[in-house]
């Protein structure tokens, strides 16, 4: 049984199947030259040597999170199925002004149905796990709307302040929570430095973010 190894870049094939052997099975493997070889229910490896990936680390408790990449399968349910536990995963939509809430242990109540990347989500989860990712580059560019937004951030670069903001008109501001600590940090395009406390965006992290004006972000 092969599970989730990465086997990528060689000549000929990746996985080898020496003399026809059977037997063999496996899941979440990583491959572009599988040679026959199969993970379980799917023809080939089940991701492929292109994909990104990024792991998100979950803490036990409420996440601020995002993904900086674009999942190869936006359903929720792909994106969240390595999870244990119960999860909880809500998200807010600036234009409607409507919560949309994804929660495992209450399928009746569920209202969001995709992952994807530029947007922010709160998600609960019972224990300290990982959240992988693996998909494409997303667009660089976030559409924002006058008011709060709940949004994630494209990149896998950290940026400051000033640099990642630097794209947006009128006053921004910031807030990201920091579980560990339960803690807030702010930052305030027009605030004095000692008054900011959020330093630099960062890859994994969701943040609210309240704009003057219907406005593209470049990232």
């Amino acid at each position: 049984k092969l599970n989730n190894n990465v086997v990528c870049d060689n000549t000929v094939y990746d996985f080898y199947l020496y003399g026809g052997s059977s037997g063999n099975f496996g899941d979440d493997n990583t491959c572009d030259k599988p040679d026959g070889w199969n993970d379980t229910g799917i023809s080939g490896c089940t991701y492929l040597c292109s994909y990104l990936h990024y792991t998100v680390p979950l803490i036990y408790g409420w996440n601020h999170i995002s993904t900086p990449i674009e999942p190869k399968n936006t359903s929720i349910d792909a994106v969240t199925a390595d999870l244990s536990g119960h999860v909880t995963v809500d998200t807010y939509n600036t234009a409607s002004g409507e919560w949309y809430v994804y929660d495992t242990l209450s399928s009746m109540d569920v209202t969001l149905h995709e992952i994807v990347a530029g947007k922010g989500y709160w998600i609960y989860s019972e224990f300290d796990q990982n959240l992988t990712i693996y998909g494409y580059e997303p667009p660089g560019d976030i559409y924002l709307y006058i008011g709060w937004n709940l949004i994630g951030y494209n990149s896998l670069t950290a940026k400051n302040m000033t640099t990642v903001l630097s794209s947006l008109s009128g006053n921004t501001m910031v807030y990201s929570y920091n579980t560990p600590r339960d803690a807030w940090t702010v930052y305030n395009s027009e605030g004095k430095y000692s008054f900011n406390t959020l330093g630099e965006m960062n890859p994994g992290k969701g943040y609210w973010l309240k704009s003057d004006s219907n406005q593209t972000w470049e990232i």
